[in-house]
C-alpha cells in the first residue's frame, strides 16, 4: 500500500482516519474479528473477504493482496459488480465459498414433522432415513488445499412431500428419508354406535335460545280456557286459590311439571291427583315452591343482626316476630338462634304456611344432614341433637315457636308486631296482590317495626305504604 494511499476495507471503501491516527493493525477490525471467529476451512476468514493489511499466505487473509481499485471517471455510471463464477467443486445448494444453506432435518419444523410421521405410522421405525441425519463435519485446514472450498459439501435438501421418487428433475438429489406430508389431524366427531344390548346414548339437551321470550309472548302462550279449568281443580283438590297468582309463571311451571310426570296437560295431571296422593303432594309443593335453607342469603341476615336486632333487644320484652311462608321452619329457627346468640333475649315467634304437609314436617323439627348446610358446627352442637344421621332441634328453640296454617290472601293478619319476615313469597303474586299484602304487612307492624323481604325483592313505592328503607331488604314503618 502506497504511503499516500488511505487504508481501505474489504469493500474497497476507504477508512477515515483522524489527524495523527495510525492505520489499524491487521486483524483488529470488527470484520476481521468476525472472520476469525466464524470462518471455516482453517483460514480464519469469512468467505470472499480478505484483509487489505495482511500478506499472502498469512492467517486471516485470502492468500492474495487485492488490487488497487480504478479511479471512477466523473459523470460515468459505475459498472455493475460481476457475479461470482461457480467452480466445478461447488455442490448443489452450496453458495460459492460459504457455509451450507441447509442441512436436511436441521430445522425444528422438519424434526417435529418427522417425529409425527413416526408416531402416525407413515414411516416404519428403523427404515432407511428413520433418524434425523447429523450435521456434516467441516473440513480441516490441513486436509484441504488452498483452492478447495472452505466448507464441506452440504447434503441436498429433501422435500417434505413428493409424489414419486422418480419425479426428480435434473440437478436435484433425492434424499434417503421417506417422503411424507404435514397434515393436521382430524377429530372424528361422529358418535360411535352402541354395542349390542347397550342402551342408546341420551340425546343432547336443547340449547336455550339467546333471546328469551318477552312477557307478551309468554302471555300469548297461555291457554286461558284450560288455565281456568286447572285453577278450579287446584282449588277443589288442594284448596289453593290461583286467581291472584301470576298466570304466565304458574302456567309455564305447571305445564313443565305435567310433562315430567308423563301427562299431556295440566288437566290430566289434576285428574291423576284424585287417586294419587303422592302426586297431589308433589303438585302442592310445586305450586307453593317450598325451597329454603338455614341462614339463606347470609348477608341479609347479617344486616338484620346489626341494623335491627340490637334495637329490638333493648325493648326489655320478648320480640314479637312473624315468619310468613315459613316452609320447613328454616327461617323461624334461624331467627331464634340469632336471638339466643345475642344473649339475654327472648322472642315469641309465629310461623305460618299454606301447606299443611310442610307444616307437619316443620313441627317435627328434624332435619337431614344435607338440610344443615347453612348451620356451622358450633351451632349444630349448641342448638341441635344428632340422632341416626339426623339433627333434631333442642327444646329451648322449639318452645319459642308457634306453628299455624294461614293463607296470606284470605286469612286475617296478627297485629302489633316488631318484625315480619316474608321472603321470596310475593314474587309469584300479581301486582295488585303484592300492593295489598304490603299494605296489610305495614298495618300489622307497630310504628318502628321492620319488614324483612327477600334479597332480590324491592318495594318501589315504599313511602305510599308508610315504609322507609333501612337497607337492602329491610323496611321500617314510619307512620
Amino acid at each position: 500500500m502506497a504511503p499516500d494511499e488511505a487504508p481501505r476495507l474489504p469493500s474497497n471503501r476507504p477508512i477515515k482516519l483522524e489527524p495523527g491516527q495510525d492505520p489499524p493493525a491487521p486483524g483488529s477490525t470488527a470484520l476481521e474479528r468476525l472472520a476469525a471467529k466464524y470462518g471455516t476451512g482453517g483460514q480464519g476468514g469469512l468467505p470472499g473477504v480478505s484483509s487489505v493489511y495482511g500478506k499472502p499466505g498469512t492467517p486471516g487473509t485470502s492468500g492474495a493482496t487485492p488490487a488497487k481499485p480504478a479511479t471512477p471517471t466523473p459523470g460515468a455510471r459505475p459498472a455493475p459488480r460481476p457475479a461470482p463464477r461457480p467452480s466445478a467443486a461447488t455442490p448443489v445448494h452450496q453458495p460459492t465459498g460459504g457455509r451450507p444453506l441447509h442441512v436436511p432435518g436441521d430445522t425444528v419444523a422438519e424434526r417435529v414433522a418427522y417425529r409425527l410421521a413416526l408416531k402416525r405410522g407413515q414411516i416404519e421405525p428403523g427404515a432407511p432415513g428413520s433418524s434425523v441425519p447429523p450435521r456434516p463435519a467441516a473440513a480441516t485446514s490441513s486436509a484441504a488445499p488452498a483452492s478447495a472450498p472452505r466448507t464441506a459439501p452440504a447434503a441436498p435438501r429433501a422435500p417434505l412431500a413428493s409424489s414419486s421418487a422418480t419425479g426428480a428433475t435434473s440437478g436435484s438429489v433425492t434424499s434417503s428419508r421417506p417422503a411424507f406430508a404435514l397434515e393436521r389431524p382430524r377429530l372424528d366427531t361422529r358418535r360411535p354406535a352402541p354395542a349390542d344390548g347397550a342402551p342408546a346414548p341420551a340425546p343432547k339437551r336443547p340449547v336455550a335460545p339467546l333471546n328469551p321470550p318477552t312477557p307478551a309472548e309468554i302471555e300469548a302462550s297461555v291457554d286461558h280456557e284450560m288455565y281456568e279449568a286447572y285453577a278450579g281443580l287446584v282449588k277443589s283438590l288442594l284448596g289453593f286459590d290461583l286467581t291472584q297468582y301470576k298466570r304466565p309463571q304458574v302456567w309455564r311451571r305447571s305445564m313443565s311439571f305435567a310433562k315430567q310426570k308423563g301427562c299431556r296437560d295440566v288437566i290430566e295431571l289434576m285428574e291423576r291427583c284424585r287417586t294419587d296422593l303422592d302426586l297431589r303432594t308433589a303438585v302442592r309443593d310445586m305450586i307453593t315452591i317450598n325451597v329454603s335453607e338455614f341462614f339463606r342469603n347470609p348477608d341479609a341476615w347479617e344486616s338484620l343482626r346489626t341494623a335491627v336486632l340490637p334495637e329490638l333487644l333493648r325493648m326489655g320484652r320478648p320480640i314479637r316476630f312473624w315468619s310468613a311462608g315459613c316452609s320447613l321452619g328454616y327461617e323461624p329457627y334461624t331467627f331464634a338462634m340469632m336471638v339466643k346468640e345475642a344473649g339475654g333475649g327472648d322472642a315469641k315467634i309465629l310461623a305460618t304456611d299454606l301447606d299443611e304437609t310442610i307444616l307437619a314436617q316443620a313441627r317435627a323439627s328434624v332435619y337431614a344432614d344435607h338440610q344443615m348446610v347453612g348451620v356451622s358446627p358450633a351451632r349444630r352442637a349448641k342448638f341441635f341433637d344428632e340422632r341416626d344421621a339426623t339433627w333434631s332441634v333442642k327444646p329451648e328453640l322449639r318452645s319459642m315457636i308457634q306453628w299455624r296454617r294461614q293463607d296470606l290472601l284470605r286469612d286475617p293478619f296478627p297485629s302489633d308486631l316488631d318484625l315480619i319476615a316474608c321472603r321470596n313469597v310475593v314474587i309469584y303474586f300479581t301486582d295488585d296482590a303484592k300492593d295489598g299484602l304490603y299494605r296489610r304487612f305495614t298495618q300489622a307492624l307497630r310504628v318502628g317495626g321492620t319488614l324483612f323481604i327477600g334479597a332480590t325483592e324491592a318495594i318501589g313505592s315504599a313511602r305510599s305504604f308508610g315504609l322507609q328503607m333501612v337497607t337492602s331488604g329491610l323496611y321500617r314503618r314510619v307512620e
